[in-house]
């Protein structure tokens, strides 16, 4: 589960700040230990928005094309009302926890 979180984390670069994402991915990746907390977790699991789509796999696979080429995913999803509610969640969830966290 926390896997998913972490890909889901880096999953949501933007193709106009993609450098400096890459570079806060890195520094995320090697201490999550610090910020993938237990309250974060659940505050997933609580949002059935977000755990539902973590939960799906046919999902989380073309999630994932947003990590290997942002651009084209974005073209490719960037209608989709189910992903874009899935990102706003995420981000919502994900800023509030760093927020916090800070």
């Amino acid at each position: 589960y926390q896997r998913r979180v972490r890909e889901a984390v880096v999953s949501t670069q933007s193709t106009g700040v993609q450098a400096k994402m890459t570079e806060a991915n890195e520094f995320l990746s090697e201490n999550s230990n610090d910020w993938l907390s237990d309250d974060l977790l659940k505050g997933i699991q609580k949002n059935d928005k977000i755990n539902s789509k973590l939960n799906n796999p046919q999902f989380m696979a073309s999630f994932a094309e947003f990590q290997k080429n942002p651009q084209e995913a974005a073209k490719k999803y960037g209608n989709n009302p189910e992903m874009n509610e899935f990102i706003q969640e995420f981000s919502g969830l994900m800023g509030n926890h760093f927020h916090w966290f800070s």
